[in-house]
């Protein structure tokens, strides 16, 4: 009677372990940022790409030479691109602190993510100082 209650006692013990074991929290290694949800809530990127707009359709209705025109957009493009390289590194730095307070190895895009990882998009947006007003699909 002794050697069943150990042994049921003992069962009982694994089971509990084995149970408790599979709710344990796996850390993952992979986290993923939406670059499209960011892009959307960013006034920085917003009012960075509303100028560009504005700008490239002032160039197109201005009354120049074609030739000015084109070294006009050139111009433009050459700015922009510094602003979005401003913009991608404000955004890699962000990535990089949320991967250093979790400990992620990686941290990639929404879009360049295969299978799994963890979605750190709020968090980036935090360290951003992003509010929500849209989330696209």
């Amino acid at each position: 009677m002794k050697a069943y209650a150990a042994l049921r006692a003992a069962l009982t013990l694994l089971a509990l372990g084995a149970v408790l074991s599979g709710c344990a929290e796996r850390r993952a290694d992979i986290a993923y940022v939406d670059t499209q949800r960011i892009s959307a809530n960013w006034p920085k990127f917003i009012n960075d790409q509303n100028q560009l707009y504005s700008d490239l359709q002032g160039i197109e209705n201005g009354k120049m030479s074609q030739a000015e025109k084109a070294a006009e957009v050139a111009r433009v493009q050459a700015l922009y691109g510094r602003y979005e390289s401003e913009l991608t590194r404000e955004v890699r730095a962000a990535a990089a602190e949320v991967a250093r307070r979790h400990g992620y190895r990686l941290v990639v895009t929404r879009e360049g993510r295969a299978y799994g990882g963890v979605d750190v998009t709020r968090e980036v947006e935090t360290i951003l100082k992003i509010t929500e007003r849209v989330t696209p699909q």
